[in-house]
């Protein structure tokens, strides 16, 4: 699996997940940023467990090394 197909975007959610409660999502943090408010605004991204990184390489990194499910 290439590391573009982790990630995921407003346009571009991977649409064969059936229940993002199982799922984790890396965003560049901390807690409290844009980027998690855009996530949590998705009602189904919302229901992922996100996970706050400090750099932009923390999260793609994260979903390369399967730590995340996507970033």
């Amino acid at each position: 699996m290439s590391l573009s197909s982790l990630i995921v975007t407003a346009s571009a959610a991977p649409a064969s997940v059936d229940d993002w409660s199982s799922r984790t999502i890396a965003f560049l943090g901390p807690v409290g940023t844009f980027s998690e408010a855009a996530l949590l605004g998705q009602a189904d991204l919302a229901r992922a467990r996100c996970v706050p990184m400090a750099t932009f390489a923390d999260v793609l990194q994260a979903a390369e090394n399967r730590e995340v499910d996507y970033a």
